[in-house]
């Protein structure tokens, strides 16, 4: 199932009948006890799911609620796109927070470099020779920039380790994590 996953075709069904395929979103935990990450779609974020199970784990046995939170990754989004996007972070050995803060400062820098186009999102995407970010405008898909390695680097020395504890163990990383995470850091900088 990972490969209708990762290809979209987990997420739609085609009517046998007339033929017309359908996009359907619905909750769906993805969890790879190898790489030990979980990753769980919704519906909403009202409750995050994770949080919960742990808050009972912690009430039962507060040793396997520190292991679970020390050995596991656990994140949730509502789009299937971004489920698919921490499935391939997490493949390739990568920290989605410093992802999603390298994705945040290279939308400022593309804008500032091209001021007539406005970035909805940059969506991480893995290749053999050069790992990037698919850019995606108001009128869709506006092509590839490369990730900088250096950059990426410096956020997971520099900034990171600035980051307090409780932002360190969201579970919902994602672009509005990273505004928080440079409003912190800033905030730490200044003081």
């Amino acid at each position: 199932l990972k490969d209708q996953l990762l290809d979209g075709s987990l997420f739609s069904h085609t009517c046998r009948k007339c033929g017309m395929t359908a996009g359907l979103i619905y909750p769906l935990l993805y969890h790879d006890s190898k790489q030990q990450f979980m990753v769980q779609l919704m519906d909403s974020f009202t409750e995050d799911p994770f949080e919960q199970a742990l808050s009972i784990m912690s009430e039962e046995d507060e040793l396997r609620e520190h292991a679970a939170r020390k050995n596991y990754r656990m994140r949730t989004c509502i789009h299937p796109n971004d489920m698919i996007e921490k499935i391939l972070i997490f493949d390739q050995q990568l920290d989605d927070r410093v992802l999603e803060l390298a994705k945040l400062t290279t939308a400022v820098s593309l804008m500032m470099e091209n001021p007539q186009i406005h970035v909805e999102g940059l969506y991480y995407s893995p290749s053999d020779h050069d790992d990037g970010f698919v850019v995606m405008t108001e009128e869709g898909f506006a092509g590839e920039t490369e990730l900088d390695k250096t950059l990426y680097r410096r956020i997971e020395q520099e900034t990171l380790p600035l980051l307090d504890e409780e932002m360190l163990s969201k579970t919902r990383i994602d672009h509005e994590w990273a505004v928080k995470a440079m409003n912190m850091k800033k905030g730490r900088r200044l003081s």
